[in-house]
């Protein structure tokens, strides 16, 4: 009887062991950030420094990169993400949104594969 219970108990426990293996790590920084319609900039902190950027919409690369002194930028149509290299936050700018309509895109940093950021404007 003490067999098949200790089998059971680690049969039932086995998806919190799985589950654990597959969480992400966000290093602190919020899954996702929203920006106001009207535009501007909001900055996370996290737990570390973080480097190049990369911005997807619908599962495409969108945008350009470079580096600016110490800064790492990311530019797209309504977005710039910039990354200090010495600092762990990420400064999210915004134009005005005009279609009056939701836009969002999803940045993720090189270097950390599992650290994703939802980025909306509403």
């Amino acid at each position: 009887m003490r067999t098949i219970t200790l089998a059971m108990a680690g049969v039932l426990s086995m998806p919190l062991f799985i589950g654990s293996c597959f969480e992400r790590n966000q290093h602190q920084y919020p899954e996702k950030v929203v920006l106001p319609s009207e535009g501007g900039t909001v900055t996370v902190r996290g737990g570390t420094a973080l480097g190049l950027v990369d911005l997807y919409e619908n599962g495409e690369w969108v945008g350009m990169k470079e580096v600016k002194g110490d800064t790492f930028y990311a530019y797209h149509d309504w977005l710039t993400v910039k990354t200090p290299m010495n600092a762990p936050e990420v400064i999210f700018s915004a134009k005005p949104l005009e279609e009056g309509r939701r836009r969002m895109t999803v940045i993720s940093f090189i270097g950390y594969d599992e650290l994703e950021i939802e980025v909306i404007q509403q």
